[in-house]
């Protein structure tokens, strides 16, 4: 087992350096590459990281967003409003789009990518379950389905399968 590098106020800095030019994969890279250590390790120290710097919002604040974009709809078309669960390297969330029928074709429009901050380190430091995102996912959607008049669907709203890799 690899543990985890504890870094210097200088390492800090430069570590944040790398976050601030290059992004959450450059930073990993740095991190592997600069102290030895697998992806996992580096991960443990580049989100918290890029947390620090860059803080999400809070999960108030992405439902007003939400609320927003869903104000400056134009109903037309509208067919369903969905949530699913998404992930990307900061970790797990849930996105929530109103579906439009195009021409047989639907086309999603975004309203939000509900995501409590702390991201995935919530597994490891005991905050999670239950995840906090499904539920705000969940009354959203039927609020905007119901004014809609349309149904909300949550694909897999159970929670974030780890095993699918979202790219099929």
């Amino acid at each position: 087992m690899t543990k985890i590098p504890t870094l210097t106020p200088a390492e800090i800095e430069e570590l944040d350096e790398v976050l601030r030019g290059g992004g959450i994969v450059a930073a990993a890279k740095h991190v592997k590459e600069r102290f030895m250590v697998g992806l996992p390790e580096a991960m443990a120290v580049v989100i918290p990281r890029r947390q620090a710097l860059f803080p999400d919002p809070s999960l108030e604040e992405q439902e007003a967003t939400a609320r927003e974009r869903f104000g400056s709809l134009s109903p037309e078309g509208a067919v369903a409003v969905q949530a699913e669960w998404d992930g990307d390297t900061a970790g797990w969330f849930v996105r929530l789009e109103v579906m439009f029928a195009e021409h047989h074709d639907p086309q999603a429009v975004y309203l939000a990518a509900l995501r409590a901050p702390g991201g995935d380190m919530r597994l490891f430091n005991g905050q999670l379950p239950p995840w906090p995102e499904p539920v705000i996912a969940r009354r959203l959607g039927r609020e905007f389905a119901e004014t809609l008049g349309v149904p909300f669907v949550f694909v897999k709203g159970d929670g974030p399968d780890p095993g699918e890799s979202g790219d099929e």
